[in-house]
């Protein structure tokens, strides 16, 4: 694996916390009861053709959007998570333990498990996860532990067909709060960062910069309980998220353009559902749920409510990322 030296490179010592990541993880706590979820009444519908990147018990797998060709790209006994794709699909990073603490490692997509071909962008005994790329696939934003607390680090990159070969600057730091900040999630226009924080005594969605400045809630969510896993539609048009109003994780959208809009619930199950990731073309999304007694991926169409089961292993299926439409098989 190669190592990237940064121009500009910022640490403070400090103590290690308890990765704060993991307060998000939902609860599984025994028996779920019966959905209630409004019957498919749309079953010709079908999502668009792709293929869905994911975690799966600590290994990266890729599988299409009808549910085929799953596939494994980097198994072994390191823990490989979080996958996300450069927007023209050829190359992926994901959070990777295989240096002994959590990275943030690019590589091939066409040959990911290839540690020739790997790249630790953030190199550094803290932990980082969470990393996710901008629009024009030169800069990545990522959540880090490594000052002592979870902040959002801003890192640019320089790359030569599917290889870095360098990082221009960062890891830069964004954030400066005492408390929890992860989930980084850019805007389409490369202008703004949504990301999950629990200042203000509850999970909850913040916009800022991406310089940093300007850090305030998202507009139009405080009438909602607990927010967390920003992620905005390619389109640019809505933001998909999960609310907690004091029992189970939904997934929920809310309207951008209207200046009226209200936050769209989606999910209506008793099962936890979270980290939602969006179609190519907007129209569709694929979260993580652990209804039917185990964590798996589903598929919704916005349109519709149409729910449609991706994946049923014993293994926890979950970070999904859909790959740009440009490089689709």
């Amino acid at each position: 694996m190669k190592h990237c030296t940064p121009l500009l490179f910022i640490i403070l010592f400090a103590t290690i916390l308890q990765p704060a990541c993991q307060k998000l993880s939902p609860p599984r706590t025994g028996p779920l009861p019966v959905a209630t979820a409004t019957p498919d009444t749309h079953p010709s519908v079908t999502p668009p053709p792709g293929r869905i990147a994911f975690t799966s018990g600590g290994e990266l797998h890729v599988i299409h959007s009808n549910g085929s060709a799953r596939e494994v790209l980097i198994q072994g006994e390191t823990d490989a998570r979080m996958p996300a794709w450069s927007p023209d699909g050829r190359q992926i990073a994901f959070v990777s333990t295989q240096e002994g603490n959590q990275e943030i490692v690019v590589a091939a997509a066409a040959s990911p498990a290839d540690t020739t071909r790997q790249t630790n962008i953030s190199d550094h005994p803290g932990a980082d996860y969470a990393p996710t790329w901008s629009s024009n696939g030169r800069r990545l934003l990522f959540a880090s532990q490594r000052d002592g607390n979870w902040g959002i680090y801003l890192i640019e990159l320089q790359t030569r067909f599917d290889d870095i070969t360098a990082i221009l600057y960062g890891p830069l730091r964004l954030t400066y709060n005492t408390f929890y900040e992860g989930h980084p999630t850019w805007s389409p226009d490369n202008e703004h960062v949504a990301y999950t924080s629990d200042r203000g005594l509850k999970w909850q969605i913040y916009i800022m910069d991406t310089n940093g400045g300007d850090q305030k809630p998202f507009p139009g969510l405080s009438s909602l309980g607990s927010t967390a896993y920003p992620t905005w539609s390619p389109d640019g048009t809505h933001l998909a998220f999960a609310v907690n109003e004091g029992e189970n994780w939904e997934i929920y959208i809310l309207n951008l353009v209207r200046e009226d809009a209200v936050p769209q619930r989606l999910t209506h199950h008793p099962a936890q559902d979270w980290d939602p990731a969006w179609s190519p073309d907007s129209q569709w999304l694929v979260f993580t749920s652990d209804r039917n007694y185990n964590v798996d991926l589903y598929l919704l169409h916005i349109a519709t409510g149409t729910e449609i089961r991706l994946t049923d292993t014993p293994a926890a299926d979950m970070y999904p990322d859909w790959q740009p439409a440009k490089d689709e098989e």
